[in-house]
């Protein structure tokens, strides 16, 4: 089955997973014209999330930064970093399904729907980790089919660092599956 294309260049290619696909694996090969790739064996899963991200300002950790918007509309980083109590949003893949059926490579509207899997958000200090339920966890309008936004409250009870700016880690759960974690910054 032909499958909605994000990217194309010399060395990658980035492709929309259909949401048809239900089995444990599947194999992918890449046409251009009369040209086809080797096929490549995969491992189908209900959820494998990515929180999205870009490079680290300052190398803390080997750790990269949320691509996240504080309350204010700011993006979040070490200059910009959210106050406890506010709400951030950040963007992720890999959600799985969702509760109504979206066609490959459509752009997200109204109404929108929600991964099928429970999702939460786990902030991680050298201190504690706190577990959070998002205030919206569901497709992301004006973005193509796939793309999971949420909307989360940054914990009260999360610990500063002695600076009064301070980094954590945060890590999106979809189902039994966790990403990888990236950084937040935060202020109290």
């Amino acid at each position: 089955m032909p499958v909605p294309l994000l990217y194309v260049g010399r060395n990658q290619i980035n492709a929309i997973v259909p949401f048809e696909i239900g089995m444990s694996s599947t194999s992918v090969q890449a046409l251009s014209g009369s040209a086809a790739s080797p096929a490549l064996d995969l491992a189908v899963v209900s959820s494998y999330p990515a929180i999205f991200s870009v490079p680290p300002g300052p190398p803390l950790l080997d750790v990269t930064n949320a691509a996240a918007l504080n309350q204010d509309g700011t993006v979040n980083s070490m200059n910009n970093p959210a106050k406890t109590g506010s709400i951030i949003v950040f963007w992720a893949t890999g959600a799985g399904r969702f509760t109504q059926s979206m066609p490959d490579g459509a752009i997200a509207k109204p109404p929108l729907s929600a991964p099928l899997q429970p999702v939460s958000v786990l902030f991680v200090s050298p201190a504690q980790t706190v577990g959070v339920q998002p205030l919206y966890a569901g497709a992301a309008p004006g973005m193509v089919a796939g793309v999971l936004q949420v909307n989360v409250r940054l914990p009260q009870n999360l610990v500063a660092g002695s600076y009064g700016v301070d980094y954590y880690t945060m890590q999106l759960q979809v189902g039994d599956s966790v990403s990888a974690p990236v950084q937040i910054w935060v202020q109290p």
